[in-house]
């Protein structure tokens, strides 16, 4: 017998204690499922209802029907670059800012803001964590970050962040 690789061995004997139950095994990326998927198989293991697929496409497909159900619509990629300017620029301005009321390059500033508020959601802080601060800049970028996530609920719009903490929420 021909000597697999250590977790081959773990997904191959899985599938040899559960041979008709569906198993969700979470991999980095499609292709490396496709590749595992393709081992077993080449080494005559069997894996029926192996289900390999990332965290994102497995909540997408658990979650997403649900939410759109309830009147959510996606965030398509880069939407969010029409709207962040003018909701940063608002926000600054209705709120009195100062520590970015100078920058020259508003709209660098707003595509910088929105990378952050993207890494943020998906790290799942939301804008209360951030605080109001002391500093200027940490006010400001919590009061845009506010603004942020209150646009996106108001219009219902979801990004894979909300897709994660629904999925979270739905597991309790």
């Amino acid at each position: 017998m021909k000597t697999m690789i250590y977790y081959l061995d773990q997904l191959a004997s899985l599938c040899k204690q559960e041979p008709i139950q569906t198993k969700v095994v979470f991999v980095p990326s499609l292709q490396v499922g496709y590749h595992i998927t393709t081992a077993l198989a080449s080494t005559g293991q069997p894996w029926a209802n192996l289900h390999l697929t990332t965290p994102i496409d497995w909540v997408r497909q658990s979650t997403v029907p649900q939410v759109q159900a309830e009147g959510w619509t996606p965030l398509l990629p880069n939407y969010d670059l029409f709207f962040i300017a003018a909701l940063v620029e608002e926000t600054l301005e209705k709120e009195q800012a100062t520590y970015f009321s100078n920058t020259t390059a508003r709209a660098d500033l707003a595509r910088a803001f929105l990378g952050t508020f993207q890494e943020l959601r998906l790290a799942g802080v939301r804008p209360e964590d951030i605080g109001d601060g002391e500093a200027a800049k940490i006010r400001e970028l919590s009061m845009c970050y506010r603004a942020y996530v209150e646009y996106l609920q108001t219009q219902k719009y979801y990004d894979d962040a909300y897709l994660f903490a629904r999925a979270i929420d739905d597991l309790s």
